[in-house]
C-alpha cells in the first residue's frame, strides 16, 4: 500500500466534498514515524471543479452588477436586521447547515454558522482502491465566525449589497476506512479524525428581495491547517499540513425583526 497516495486521496476527498475547495490544498506533510517528509503534496484538480468555479465566479459578478441597480434607494434603515440562512451546496451534499447574521451598524454585521452531518450513508462505499476503501465521511461539527463590511454608498443599506470581511472556520471530520491485503481480504478498519481549521477573506453580493428573501453569494481565499489522528493507531503514524484555501458558498434565507 502506498501510504503517501493514501494520504493524498483522503485529503482530496475531504477538500472536494466537505469544504469544496477549488483548486485545492497544497500540503506539507510530516510523517515523523516513517522518518521522511513529503513537501508540498499537490492534490490533483478535476476539470469539473474548474468549470464549477468559473460558473460561480461569473455568477458572482453578474449578481453584484444586478444588485447595484436593483436595491431600494430609500434612505431609511432596513426594518429587518436579523437573517437566518442555510448553505445550499452543503445541503445538496446531505449536510445540515444554519447561519445567523445580525446587523450591528450601518456598515457592519456579524455572522455565525454551524454545520454537521454525514456525506453519505455508512453502508455505501464512497471511494475504492486495491488497498483501501472509504465507507463513511462525517462532518462532526463546523463552526464559522465572520465579520462583514458592506461597501454600500449612501443610497444603499445593509444587509444587502457587496460585502467583504474575515472569516474563521473550525472543522472536525471523521473518516471510516477499510484496509485490505493483496488478496482483497479485510485487514482492519480505521477511524481517522481530522481537525481542519482555516482563516479566510470572504466577499460577494447579498441580495435582499422585498426586504424579506435573502440570497447570499460568497467566494473566499485564505489559509487552512490540517491535523489527522487515528483512533486505533493501526497505521502507525499521524500527519499534519497546511496550505492555501479557496471556497465558494451560496446561501438563502429570510430577514426579520429589528
Amino acid at each position: 500500500m502506498n501510504i503517501i497516495m493514501l494520504a493524498s486521496k483522503m485529503i482530496h476527498f475531504i477538500n472536494y466534498n466537505i469544504l469544496l475547495l477549488p483548486p485545492a490544498f497544497n500540503y506539507k506533510t510530516n510523517f515523523s514515524e516513517l522518518g521522511y517528509t513529503l513537501s508540498w503534496m499537490k492534490v490533483k484538480i478535476c476539470r469539473m471543479k474548474n468549470i464549477i468555479f468559473t460558473i460561480i465566479f461569473t455568477l458572482l459578478i453578474g449578481t453584484s452588477l444586478f444588485s447595484q441597480n436593483h436595491i431600494d434607494s430609500n434612505n431609511t434603515k432596513w426594518s429587518s436586521n436579523n437573517i437566518i440562512k442555510t448553505e445550499l451546496i452543503q445541503s445538496v451534499l446531505g449536510l445540515k447547515a444554519i447561519e445567523y447574521e445580525r446587523v450591528v451598524t450601518k456598515k457592519f454585521s456579524l455572522l455565525i454558522a454551524y454545520s454537521w452531518g454525514n456525506l453519505n450513508k455508512e453502508h455505501k462505499q464512497l471511494f475504492n482502491d486495491d488497498s483501501y476503501s472509504i465507507h463513511k465521511l462525517s462532518l462532526n461539527s463546523s463552526i464559522t465566525g465572520e465579520i462583514r463590511y458592506y461597501a454600500s454608498n449612501k443610497h444603499r443599506k445593509i444587509p444587502a449589497g457587496f460585502h467583504i470581511g474575515p472569516r474563521i472556520q473550525l472543522n472536525n471530520i471523521t473518516q471510516k476506512v477499510n484496509f485490505y491485503n493483496s488478496k482483497s481480504e479485510l485487514l482492519f478498519t480505521e477511524n481517522i479524525d481530522y481537525i481542519l481549521n482555516s482563516l479566510e477573506i470572504i466577499m460577494g453580493p447579498q441580495l435582499l428581495i422585498k426586504k424579506l428573501i435573502v440570497i447570499d453569494f460568497q467566494i473566499g481565499l485564505g489559509y487552512g491547517f490540517l491535523k489527522a489522528r487515528q483512533e486505533n493507531n493501526n497505521l502507525g503514524y499521524n500527519y499534519e499540513g497546511s496550505g492555501a484555501k479557496v471556497s465558494i458558498a451560496i446561501s438563502c434565507g429570510i430577514a426579520f425583526g429589528r
